[in-house]
């Protein structure tokens, strides 16, 4: 993924809202390199929310993650694109309707910051809206890209 280096959160035991990235596999190794990031800062930025991290941390990992799925968006668009994609449009609103979701949740889990409902609330909600998203558009989006020759 372009500007996106690995990170990784090691993880003892599972946590409300924490992803696994196999629970998401597609079988198209860019995407699924790409989800995997996804869900890595994700992740991190739960458990930065759950342990009061530092504000800065938290904010680095917010702005981390958005540059991630910017170039993650990208990347599929440009798929959607070379494949001719037939349901191009709705899937490219969706990515915009997330960045505009994620950026509003991210602001609101920041602004709240720590461990009260609406904090806690937030991140459920953009654990469910990436997991609806991966499960199902991108699912079949992945589908196309197989049939399309797409690896």
């Amino acid at each position: 993924m372009r500007n996106c280096a690995p990170v990784r959160l090691l993880v003892e035991k599972p946590r409300q809202g924490i992803m696994v990235a196999s629970e998401i596999a597609l079988g198209i190794e860019t995407i699924d390199a790409q989800h995997e990031e996804l869900v890595d800062l994700f992740n991190r930025f739960a458990h930065a929310i759950e342990n009061d991290a530092p504000l800065g941390d938290v904010e680095a990992i917010v702005q981390r993650a958005i540059a991630c799925a910017n170039a993650h968006f990208e990347a599929e668009e440009e798929l959607i694109a070379r494949t001719n994609y037939p349901h191009a449009e709705d899937h490219k609103f969706q990515h915009r309707h997330m960045r505009l979701e994620f950026t509003t949740l991210a602001g609101d889990a920041l602004a709240a910051k720590g461990h009260d409902p609406v904090t806690l609330e937030d991140l459920a909600d953009m654990r469910a809206i990436l997991m609806e998203h991966i499960t199902g558009p991108d699912r079949q989006l992945a589908e196309h890209l197989k049939a399309a020759g797409v690896k």
